[in-house]
This record gives structure tokens, C-alpha cells and sequence, in this order.
């Protein structure tokens, strides 16, 4: 690993972000890697705080007229596809460890205390996500992008460097 590169995205490339949080999740983004985690900054609505979410860490999509409260930094950790047998919640969420401890979502429904699951539209809207930047770990050269991956990854690259 040479260090980590931030993925920023522009508000018309934010619908990429649950496709490019999957492949890394995966390993398809870093094939030298292979499957890692994704830090992201998260903006935290009312919704996020209730005692409810507190207890499960499910959140929800901010409804409109909700106030963002702040940002927060969090690590996608996994995903839970909708279809999977294993998720009897209906939709497709993300495992987002959070750093509150083992008392936050202390009633995870799939079992992970600790976890926030954040489902997959939250992170296709940009007022969702804090600055819009995703931190991966980078290795040099970056091998077997290809399309739509490879095209945002150089788009990224030539803005940080």
C-alpha cells in the first residue's frame, strides 16, 4: 500500500457512489488489494439521532425539510444486497462501522453492534454525504480498471495530484 487517495466526487457523480463503495467492498476497484473497507464522511440528519436509530442503527433517507445536524466519519465495512437470503429487512443496506462502541445499535437486527446500516439511496444523494470524498488505500500502479471505474478513477487522480 502506498497510502490512500481520496475519491471525489462531483454532484453529478454522486449516483456512482453505492457502485464504487461495492467495488471496493468487493475488491473489483483494487484487484491488488482485494476487498477493503471505505472511510466516508456522512452528514448526520435528525433521524440518525432518535433513540430508535440509537438502538438498531438503521437509518433512514432524510425526509425533506429534515436538518442536517453535522458531519461524521464513518468506515463501510459491507453490504447486504436486498435479495440476500440472510437480510429479512427488505432493502439493500451498508455495514458502516461507526466509533460510538458496542452501546450504539446495541439491537442491530443483522447482529452487528457498533454498526450503523445505512441504506443504499442514502448514499446516491449528495446532501448525504459529508464533502463527497471516499478514502481508499491506493496502490501503484492502479491496475484492471476498466469503463466507468477507470474514467472517475483518472478524473479523481488528475484533481488530487
Amino acid at each position: 500500500i502506498d497510502g490512500f487517495v481520496d475519491l471525489i466526487l462531483d454532484d453529478e457523480d454522486y449516483h456512482l457512489m453505492p457502485t464504487l463503495l461495492k467495488g471496493i467492498l468487493s475488491g473489483v476497484l483494487i484487484p491488488d488489494l482485494g476487498p477493503q473497507p471505505a472511510a466516508i464522511g456522512v452528514a448526520v440528519y435528525e433521524s440518525a439521532q432518535t433513540n430508535s436509530t440509537h438502538r438498531s442503527g438503521l437509518w433512514t433517507i432524510p425526509m425533506p425539510g429534515e436538518d442536517c445536524l453535522g458531519g461524521h466519519a464513518m468506515t463501510v465495512v459491507g453490504y447486504f444486497d436486498k435479495a440476500h437470503p440472510d437480510n429479512p429487512l427488505g432493502k439493500s443496506y451498508f455495514l458502516v462501522r461507526n466509533s460510538w462502541g458496542l452501546n450504539y445499535a446495541f439491537e442491530n437486527p443483522l447482529g452487528y453492534p457498533g454498526h450503523a446500516l445505512i441504506p443504499e439511496g442514502f448514499f446516491k444523494r449528495h446532501d448525504c454525504l459529508h464533502s463527497g470524498i471516499l478514502s481508499v488505500a491506493e496502490v501503484s500502479p492502479m491496475k484492471g480498471l476498466t469503463g466507468t471505474m477507470a474514467a472517475l478513477w483518472e478524473k479523481t487522480r488528475k484533481l488530487i495530484h
